[in-house]
């Protein structure tokens, strides 16, 4: 199950393309090292269609199907080594999950600057078994969204503190959070 995003709607759908397309024109999109050379390849254009008209379930599914992953990827040892293991089976989710949402996050960000806001929303947008003491603190928390923007942008962004990988946390413009949501 994907996470649930409060705030996408066709003009964060349009600031995700903006991101996007930033992405591409300044050669810093983030193509993960699990992605098959085919995956290479198609991950553009799926992320372009997800971000326009889909969420992170389908760009997984998309993954999935048409066997986008590598079979296999390297893991360091404890004693330093490295050792080619399976992929995990949750790789297409843990990919289209964390890919989307970040640049979904960028969406809301440049969404709530373009309309003179300055922050954005904190929520648990999945829900998972053992949170982090880190991600339940900033549960609610309201973050500068220029800040998080910039935090977030680019190849580099993938490694970004925030959201953490398999957090479960997400963003919204403030007054889209469902006050039965609390």
């Amino acid at each position: 199950m994907g996470l649930v995003y409060y705030s996408l709607d066709c003009t964060v759908r349009s600031c995700m393309m903006e991101e996007l397309e930033q992405d591409v024109d300044e050669e810093n999109l983030y193509r993960s090292s699990r992605l098959s050379p085919l995956g290479g390849m198609r991950w553009l254009e799926l992320l372009m269609i997800a971000a326009a008209e889909h969420d992170d379930q389908w760009l997984a599914g998309r993954v999935e199907r048409e066997g986008l992953l590598n079979s296999h990827y390297p893991r360091r040892n404890r004693d330093g080594g490295v050792t080619d293991v399976k992929m995990p089976w949750n790789a297409p989710l843990t990919l289209a999950e964390g890919e989307f949402n970040r640049l979904y996050i960028r969406g809301v960000c440049r969404a709530v600057i373009e309309n003179n806001g300055r922050e954005v929303l904190v929520y648990r947008g999945k829900a998972v078994r053992n949170p982090r003491p880190e991600s339940l603190a900033l549960q609610g928390q309201l973050l500068d969204a220029a800040s998080l923007l910039s935090q977030l942008g680019g190849a580099e962004g993938a490694n970004a503190p925030f959201p953490g990988p398999n957090s479960g946390l997400t963003v919204c413009r403030p007054g889209d959070f469902p006050s039965e949501a609390v």
